[in-house]
């Protein structure tokens, strides 16, 4: 169960203290067996002169045996949920979302481990039309020596109804695309003091191309502290404009015991020159029950100095029923 409240403090301007933003919501996960969990939540917002098409519905389950894992799960966000103590991608859509994987252990070629399946991805709006479907193959190969690599080929169909403006400026028109990607992903043994990841992307992206890669690394002195940087960039050429796209990005975490831990990130993004940091504590009072403390900050870095946009501090308690 999780409930917030943001309220706006009366300013000496205007006095005007009705704005608000609450959230609340509950989810579960139920394990019958050791192969089979069915996972659900539901959420609703509220905001003052806001009433209706508020809520936010996901159910989901996964299977798994020694080879096979089968997983698949239903999302339905109204129009009108706004959690502003949070991201959400879209709203007014129903999702449906399915994969399969088949992971067989070779033991040849100095091959561990083949992960490979299909994932279909369909997001709807409210009158069940389709605005996106993404086909993805996964097929990634685990090496006896704890790398890996993974190519991910992917067929994308977006409908627009409206033009899409990308950039301030760059307009994609409205109508639909078709269009092609693939991905190639390589990692060290993440196991290891020291390991690297690497990917890069290349393709179609609606009427125009589109390539990046992402680099990060890990380091793991000991058992208990751990940092990972990273830095992702993409290029987009459309018909008339071109764009980059690029991230900055670190991730630390600290155990100070097996019960407690504590996790930071810190994010710049050059698409609106935005640092985003994110603090959580995370406390295991008891076998499979957690108290997880969240601190969330925004900057804007577009000005000449670092102003800051958003502060915002989320408690969140879970509770392992095992009857």
């Amino acid at each position: 169960m999780i409930a917030i409240n943001k309220q706006v403090l009366a300013s000496r301007e205007s006095g005007d203290s009705d704005a608000y933003n609450r959230a609340g919501g509950l989810d579960f996960t139920y394990r019958p067996t050791d192969s089979l969990d069915i996972r659900g939540l539901w959420a609703r917002t509220f905001e003052a002169d806001v009433s209706g098409q508020n809520n936010a519905l996901y159910l989901g389950s996964s299977w798994r045996n020694k080879d096979f894992r089968l997983e698949g799960s239903y999302t339905d966000i109204d129009e009108n949920f706004n959690p502003e103590v949070g991201f959400i991608r879209r709203k007014g859509v129903r999702r449906i979302n399915a994969q399969m994987r088949y992971s067989p252990r070779l033991g040849k070629f100095g091959i561990r481990q083949i992960y490979t399946g299909p994932a279909f991805d369909f997001i709807l709006n409210q009158d069940n039309q389709l605005e996106t479907r993404e086909i993805t193959l996964t097929n990634y190969f685990r090496f006896e020596n704890g790398s890996y690599i993974g190519i991910l080929p992917k067929q994308t169909k977006e409908r627009l109804d409206e033009d899409f403006e990308i950039r301030p400026g760059i307009i994609i028109p409205q109508g639909e695309y078709s269009f092609n990607e693939m991905m190639i992903r390589g990692s060290t043994d993440d196991t290891k003091a020291l390991a690297g990841r690497v990917s890069v992307n290349f393709g179609n992206f609606y009427n125009g191309k589109r390539w990046g890669f992402t680099v990060n690394a890990g380091f793991k002195p000991n058992g208990r502290f751990g940092i990972e940087p990273l830095f992702q960039f993409n290029r987009v050429t459309l018909p008339r404009d071109t764009f980059n796209a690029s991230i900055f990005g670190a991730r630390m975490g600290y155990s100070f015991s097996t019960t407690l831990f504590a996790k930071v990130f810190a994010q710049w993004s050059s698409d609106n020159n935005v640092i985003s940091t994110n603090f959580l504590l995370n406390y295991i009072y008891r076998p499979g029950s957690d108290f997880f403390l969240v601190f969330n900050q925004i900057y804007d870095t577009n000005g000449a100095k670092t102003d800051l946009l958003d502060s915002t501090v989320v408690a969140k308690m879970t509770y392992w029923w095992n009857p």
